[in-house]
């Protein structure tokens, strides 16, 4: 997304409010991310002692399975970045400006792959599935025996028992 900033620059505005949606199919990531909605950001572009800086509040919504029962469903993230515009500082994320614009694309490409995390549930009351016949606890009900103790970790069982 490009911003076009020369209002703002020739201004005695301290900041300046941008909104813009960026298409999915306009955002660069690679495969394992598949972007099920386009990205909104609001965009807060501040002057601080002549620098600029600009502060993101960014959505994104992506397709992804669920770390317990594996199931495929739309995960949301919503997440607040800042970068410095024209600024030499290896710590921060810059962007140059070009006769008076910025292009955020490659800051929002390279906040969807730091902000994606990395294990997600379905829900919060995801059961999973079950070690031992597969079946999605969340939709099955299995008779599987869960206290059932490996053999080689009895004697281990019965330390335990001992202390107790």
């Amino acid at each position: 997304m490009i911003l076009d900033l020369t209002s703002f620059l020739d201004s005695k505005e301290l900041t300046c409010d941008y909104r813009f949606v960026v298409d999915k199919t306009k955002v660069e990531v690679d495969k394992s991310i598949v972007l099920t909605d386009d990205v909104t950001c609001d965009v807060l572009v501040s002057k601080v002692d002549g620098n600029l800086f600009a502060n993101v509040a960014m959505t994104y919504k992506y397709e992804e399975n669920c770390a317990r029962c594996n199931k495929p469903f739309v995960h949301m993230v919503n997440t607040a970045f800042e970068v410095a515009i024209d600024i030499e500082d290896d710590d921060a994320l810059t962007v140059n400006m070009k006769q008076d614009t910025i292009n955020l694309n490659d800051a929002i490409s390279e906040m969807i792959y730091l902000t994606k995390p990395i294990k997600v549930l379905c829900h919060e009351e995801c059961k999973g599935i079950c070690t031992k016949c597969g079946s999605n606890k969340n939709h099955e009900i299995c008779n599987c025996d869960e206290n059932k103790v490996d053999p080689r970790f009895q004697e281990l069982i019965k330390l335990l028992d001992k202390e107790v």
